[in-house]
């Protein structure tokens, strides 16, 4: 599980003398509030003795879960002892359950925060945005021919292929036809670009830069029986990058005059020569303009919303909400709504997607993705938010939505926290409002205002991972004034809680000792016997097997990248292997001596373990650019104890970076030296990305659980069977 992942910048204080060493660590607490989940831990640079034996080890095992009259007759722990999970923080839809708790507070909060005045109070950190859009003033030499793409998805997939279109086009030197919005069964939106966009200011602002126009010659289109559809189509590839075009699709556009691109949404790479991207950006910011319908109704609208308030000058926020049917089905989250829901969902799916999500093989897991912040908020998560932000109930909100997936239920909670909540619904007649359908425009408009505002971008995204735990978080408060902001503002709630690190807390020697004895266990292994195992054909079934039956072993495992199609190693086993575990601290002398030395138990006890033991350990390689991502996950998920007490230890035996794959916990990343460890709570959710770089990332990672008190769950991890192991063993030598 550690071939995972920690940090955001470790705040921890340390105090180094010549005979001690404080640390003060503040870890994640749980419900059940074990000892060493709140931990102010002093470790000794003289460790104490902890078993008059001089067996440090031992005595923390000294203490044994109770005794069967035959261990040897009992393999599996009983029955009693089958734990079920609970979900992971986060990963469950419980917003309801926190606005009842805090809504009699919330009703009673008679405090006028004045959170429209302040919210915008500071500016840009990074200093000033400026326009780097300049036109050309020269003209354009002769066109090599014409290019027609199809802009397909919703509105700001249709934008942004808009400009990738103008992209592609200047880059060539070709003439681009007015790109076509192409209708789909989702979005329903039977649009044209005029319909949408100024189309002569669009065509008049390029002149000097990209030819554009809205027909094709009619001496050019007869070859075609006058149908674009006869036109040669070149099926991109998504995040195509600038050079695709010019090797590939330019000799095609020689030789033809004419092509067609099809679809062709996110079919240009961001990363692009300054040329390129200045074509976007001209295309976006400046030839790009509503249509004057649009635009005058989107006045008249700010208009009007201004006229109804009669306090803070006229000020308001707007809310873009996305939670229509269409966006909670594509999104696999799962709600409140039970049954109906699910076959509401399904039916969406089908109806818009037909089979996509049903394909064989394609796992669904609700819960990790809302961990991941991938679930749209409900109307009653952007309420709480918002509350939480300082808006109190006076304030106005502008609504932009389409039309709300169930919205008599999801959207009474908004509306009981905001009263004068307003649409355009409320704003214009139906007459007005009959020509405008739908809509996404959000980052379209975020990227207006960095433009308009000098980088001071006056748009919130909210940071839906942090939210997800925000709002299952059953210790949640509510309270007037600036105590109320600082318990509903994300990052304290995530800041400083949930690992620490321990700089130098393994010496040269140690790290030296330990890489140098995984280089032996790797030279004396034999990878003929087990290479089919991991053969691209049979992985999953018999990598299981072999997973499985580690638990009490020193096994290796290799990295999902290194065997070729034909099933072979691609390059040598020690630049292969992903980890060895999961028995090195109890069946190898060079890492038990470390995983049993004094430090390391003195360590346990001070972070409040009674009777602790080490559950399993790897030893994680992170191979340079093979070296594979980790997702995120707790590891209170896969090493269950009744109450949790699964804490993960981390030891980097070679400098961890951003580039060879370091640590991440949310919110951010911990780069640190050889010999730093990482103490990780076991409810901390945390993961590790691709090694990018020339270089490994060598770790040592051990888990470790108490007995104190503490039921095994049956259906744990690989570390269940070991876990009997260890049992029988401790009772043998007691």
């Amino acid at each position: 599980m550690h071939d995972d992942v920690v940090a955001e910048e470790a705040k921890t204080e340390t105090q180094r003398s010549k005979s001690s060493l404080l640390i003060n660590a503040r870890i994640q607490q749980d419900t059940e509030q074990r000892p060493h989940d709140s931990v102010t831990a002093t470790i000794a640079s003289s460790f104490p003795e902890v078993s008059p034996r001089g067996q440090p080890f031992q005595a923390l095992h000294s203490a044994v879960p109770p005794a069967r009259s035959n261990p040897r007759s009992s393999p599996r722990l009983a029955s009693p002892f089958v734990i079920k999970h609970k979900p992971a923080p986060g990963s469950v839809y419980r917003s309801p359950q926190l606005y009842q708790k805090l809504r009699p507070e919330m009703d009673a909060d008679n405090s006028s925060a004045d959170a429209l005045s302040t919210i915008w109070k500071n500016s840009y950190k990074g200093g000033e945005w400026r326009s780097c859009v300049n036109k050309s003033s020269g003209g354009l030499p002769e066109s090599n021919g014409y290019i027609y793409v199809e802009a397909n998805g919703g509105l700001n997939q249709q934008r942004t292929s808009v400009c990738n279109a103008v992209a592609v086009a200047g880059f060539l030197n070709a003439t681009l036809l007015i790109p076509n919005f192409h209708y789909h069964s989702i979005w329903r939106d039977p649009s044209k670009f005029r319909d949408i966009y100024d189309e002569d200011y669009f065509i008049s602002t390029l002149e000097n830069d990209v030819q554009v126009v809205d027909k094709i010659p009619v001496y050019l289109m007869e070859r075609f029986d006058h149908n674009l559809t006869n036109v040669y189509n070149f099926r991109v590839k998504a995040w195509s990058s600038i050079q695709y075009y010019k090797d590939v699709v330019l000799p095609r556009l020689l030789e033809e005059k004419v092509i067609r691109i099809s679809p062709f949404a996110n079919r240009l790479s961001f990363d692009a020569p300054p040329a390129v991207q200045r074509l976007r950006c001209l295309a976006n910011y400046e030839a790009l303009r509503f249509s004057n319908p649009i635009l005058t109704l989107g006045e008249a609208l700010v208009a009007r919303m201004k006229e109804r308030i009669v306090n803070n000058g006229g000020k308001y926020v707007s809310v873009h909400l996305r939670f229509e049917e269409d966006m909670v089905a594509f999104s696999c989250c799962v709600f409140d709504g039970g049954q109906q829901e699910e076959k509401d969902m399904i039916a969406a799916r089908e109806r818009g997607w037909k089979g996509k999500f049903t394909k064989p093989g394609r796992t669904i897991r609700p819960g990790a993705i809302r961990l991941n912040g991938k679930c749209p908020l409900t109307p009653l998560e952007v309420g709480l938010m918002l509350r939480g932000m300082g808006f109190d109930k006076n304030t106005y909100i502008y609504l932009a939505s389409g039309k709300i997936y169930n919205a008599k239920k999801y959207m009474a909670p908004l509306l009981e926290m905001f009263p004068n909540l307003l649409t355009k619904e409320m704003l214009a007649s139906e007459d007005e409002l009959a020509p405008f359908k739908g809509g996404n425009f959000p980052h379209f408009l975020m990227g207006h205002r960095r433009f308009l505002y000098g980088g001071h971008s006056k748009t919130i995204r909210p940071d839906k991972r942090k939210l997800a735990l925000l709002f299952d978080n059953p210790n949640i408060g509510h309270s007037n004034g600036d105590h109320r902001k600082s318990h509903f503002r994300p990052a304290p709630v995530i800041q400083l809680q949930g690992y620490l690190v321990i700089e130098s807390f393994a010496n040269p020697e140690e790290i030296d000792a330990m890489m140098k004895r995984m280089e032996q266990l790797l030279d004396d292994f034999d990878c003929s016997s087990t290479a089919s195992i991991f053969s691209t054909k049979n992985q999953q079934k018999l990598t299981d097997n072999y997973f499985f039956e580690s638990s009490e072993k020193i096994s290796f495992f290799f990295e999902e990248k290194a065997f070729g199609e034909d099933g072979n190693l691609q390059q040598p086993k020690e630049l292969s292997i992903n980890k060895v575990g999961h028995a090195l601290h109890e069946h190898d002398p060079v890492f038990k001596k470390f995983s049993s030395s004094e430090k390391f138990s003195s360590m346990l006890l001070s972070l409040g373990y009674k009777r602790p033991v080490v559950i399993q350990s790897m030893y994680i390689f992170k191979q340079p650019g093979i070296g594979g991502e980790v997702v995120p996950h707790q590891d209170n998920s896969f090493l269950y104890t009744e109450p949790t007490t699964c804490t993960g230890l981390w030891l980097a035996l070679e400098d961890a970076t951003i580039q060879n794959g370091c640590l991440w916990a949310i919110p951010g990343s911990h780069k640190i030296k050889a010999g730093s460890l990482v103490i990780i709570h076991g409810d901390l959710i945390h993961q590790s990305f691709e090694n990018q770089s020339p270089k490994s990332r060598h770790a040592y990672s051990l888990h470790v659980v108490d007995t104190d008190g503490c039921k095994w769950a049956q259906d744990n991890c690989v570390a269940y069977a070991y876990a009997c192991g260890l049992e029988l063993g401790w009772l043998q030598n007691g």
